[in-house]
């Protein structure tokens, strides 16, 4: 984020100092650049004719914080004086995350105490006023004057803060990873804490990966809410908070929600080393472990990279598992693979050249780091004792998805046209999976409204679509998180079978496998477990001659409702499969247990099943942590289980669902 100091933003840089802070003031890093040497850097193009020259100096800072920065750059033209000083509350504590605002020309600039409270920068010789900010104190402020070659000590007093202190335990008394959400009691308005990149308050929470929480907050009254994701009951509780007064609070997290022989997963999510985002990786990683996601794939942009050595610095072992891998991006369709072997001496730890064609990219992915057979070694061939397989090699092992298709050009309509062409023709035997996921999986129309009332490409659509022309294609759903809220780990996740529930056991390669034959259920929060009556799971061809039943659980925490239960054949959604809590009332449960049913469903010929729940009455605002806006709807969803009813192989029935198949550009 950056300010012009003695100029209108926008303008050319001439005489002027451009300063740039942390997108998270709690890095405590800023930059700030400008002319050097007392020549004003030139506004436009400079004509130099035969002969003549002309010399610019540009002075580059990097500080502590952006007035810091500032007066680095002021500093080589000479003429400044040193302000060091402290900032404390009356009982001596330091007020480490206090911002100290100086008024220059037409902006103010920040400056950030260290852990001791202590602080230093340089100005120009002058009168200055400095103003104190702190989240729970009441502001401050005092007048200041600046000498050349001088120093000017200023302490600078703030009250005592107002704050929570919160401990998160499990049920056998343990800390817990948690999130906490302050949500203001009217009059008090619901507290913004700081940027939405930060675990430790961002927006309106604060996320934990031991337990503790300790949150400066304004005084007033507060509705605390906390849980750990979709497997654990909410806590609430009110607060009064007063002012300079901590309040000590403590909760104990019951996980109610019954998932053995499950994990959560999330292959796709984001922190600093990807580039594009400003969420360093350790928030990102307290993120997951608030959000109770136990596989976690490391997949940053382009970069192939490990997250165990910072999961190791976290005490995280038991909690997250991870593989070292990659999202893979370029103009066009974009992937995830992992495992793979990060190298630290080649360009972004090995990551393979971009091709424009998908096939290429997800050929590549498939078989990256296979020795060459010449005698040489084309890749790091070691085996990561971690990740427990030997990755190098690709095979079976290896995972690739593709990420946030348009379904409408990747697989019906290559060139973008509006007319149906195949897409790139065979993609989909390259892949193990893609994100075609959404909540419009019961909304059978290829567009749909989002949340931002804009119109998007129903990609779920697109992908029913695809299974009525025999074109099978796994799902799988994702955060794709590039922040904390609003847009961070904990929404839509996938669950797959494991042989164990303890995520620091997990085996990679066997989730994998169970990933690539399809036994993966889509979720934002129900916890649908679906398998046929003699126990074949999801992803299963079976034979079944005129009907197949399906044993459908649904369970939910408190916080969390559903009450309509549907069963998709061949993408179209029968009446008599249509469980309504209004219209069955006996078939749905106040407990945790939502829905337990053995819904039989009557076959004359082939099909694929999928079982969705939903909370199509029971929205939830979305100040429960999931978004900034909105309201969000409880969705979960199976991948097919594929029946064949007559004996000769599965024939898919080539329905298009009332519409032509999706293309690009979506009509309207």
């Amino acid at each position: 984020r950056a300010v012009g100091v003695g100029r209108q933003l926008g303008e050319e840089l001439t005489g002027a100092v451009l300063v740039g802070d942390s997108i998270d003031p709690f890095d405590k890093r800023a930059y700030a650049v400008g002319p050097a040497g007392g020549v004003p850097l030139p506004s436009g193009e400079v004509k130099l004719n035969p002969g003549d020259e002309k010399v610019y100096k540009v002075a580059l800072a990097v500080a502590d914080a952006p007035l810091a920065a500032y007066g680095v750059v002021q500093a080589i033209s000479g003429g400044t004086g040193t302000v060091s000083g402290s900032v404390k509350d009356p009982a001596g504590q330091s007020a480490t995350r206090a911002s100290l605002f100086v008024d220059l020309a037409d902006v103010s600039l920040q400056q950030y105490p260290d852990r001791e409270g202590a602080f230093s920068f340089q100005l120009p010789a002058g009168d200055y006023h400095l103003r104190g900010e702190d989240i729970g104190r009441d502001p401050a402020d005092r007048s200041f004057s600046v000498r050349s070659n001088e120093t000017t000590n200023l302490d600078l007093a703030m009250s005592t803060a107002s704050r929570v202190h919160i401990e998160i335990r499990d049920e056998s008394g343990g800390m817990s990873p948690g999130k906490v959400q302050f949500v203001g009691v009217p009059p008090t308005l619901t507290p913004y804490l700081g940027t939405d990149y930060r675990a430790h308050g961002g927006d309106h929470q604060y996320q934990t990966h031991d337990g503790r929480v300790d949150q400066q907050i304004p005084p007033g009254q507060y509705l605390i809410r906390i849980t750990q994701g979709p497997e654990f009951d909410l806590v609430e509780k009110s607060i009064t908070v007063v002012k300079g007064e901590t309040v000590e609070l403590s909760a104990t997290l019951r996980r109610t929600v019954d998932t053995t022989g499950w994990i959560s997963t999330d292959y796709h999510s984001h922190s600093t080393p990807s580039g594009d985002n400003y969420c360093n990786t350790t928030d990102r990683l307290i993120n997951i472990a608030a959000e109770h996601v136990e596989f976690a794939p490391t997949t940053e942009h382009n970069r192939i990279y490990d997250w165990q050595p910072h999961i190791d610095r976290l005490g995280l072992n038991r909690r997250i598992r991870t593989v070292p891998g990659v999202e893979f991006t370029g103009s066009g369709q974009h992937f995830n693979s992992f495992p793979l072997t990060p190298n630290p001496l080649s360009q972004d730890g090995g990551t393979p050249v971009w091709n424009y064609d998908p096939r290429i990219n997800a050929l590549v992915l498939r078989n990256w780091g296979t020795p060459d057979l010449s005698g040489g070694s084309r890749h790091d061939v070691s085996v990561n004792p971690r990740v427990g397989v030997e990755h190098f090699a690709g095979g079976p092992d290896r995972w690739v998805q593709a990420n946030h298709p348009t379904v409408g050009t990747v697989f019906f309509d290559r060139d973008g046209d509006g007319v149906e062409d195949g897409g790139f023709t065979g993609f989909e035997q390259l892949i193990d999976a893609a994100e075609v996921w959404s909540a419009e999986i019961l909304n059978l129309n290829p567009n749909y409204k989002g949340w931002n009332r804009r119109q998007g490409q129903n990609r779920t659509f697109g992908w029913l679509q695809m299974l009525n022309q025999g074109r099978r294609l796994w799902c799988v759903a994702v955060s794709d998180a590039h922040r904390i809220f609003g847009g961070g780990v904990g929404d839509w996740r996938t669950y797959v079978p494991s042989s164990t529930d303890d995520p620091g056991d997990i085996d990679p390669s066997e989730i994998i496998r169970n990933s690539k034959a399809g036994q993966m259920m889509i979720t934002n929060g129900p916890f649908l477990k679906v398998e046929t009556t003699d126990g074949r799971p999801i992803g299963s061809t079976v034979i079944s001659e005129g009907s197949i039943d399906l044993n459908v659980e649904v369970q939910t925490p408190n916080w969390i409702a559903i009450d309509r239960v549907q069963v998709l054949v061949n993408g179209r959604q029968p009446e008599q499969y249509n469980f309504r809590k209004d219209l069955n009332p006996r078939m749905f449960a106040e407990g945790v247990v939502k829905f337990s049913e053995t819904v039989r469903v009557t076959l004359q010929q082939d099909a694929h099943l999928i079982v969705v729940a939903t909370g199509e009455t029971t929205t939830l605002e979305l100040g429960w942590g999931r978004a900034p806006q909105g309201r969000w709807r409880p969705v979960a969803y199976t991948n097919p289980i594929f029946v064949d009813v007559d004996r000769d192989g599965f024939e898919a029935n080539g329905d298009t669902l009332g519409h032509p198949l999706i293309t690009t550009p979506a009509a309207d």
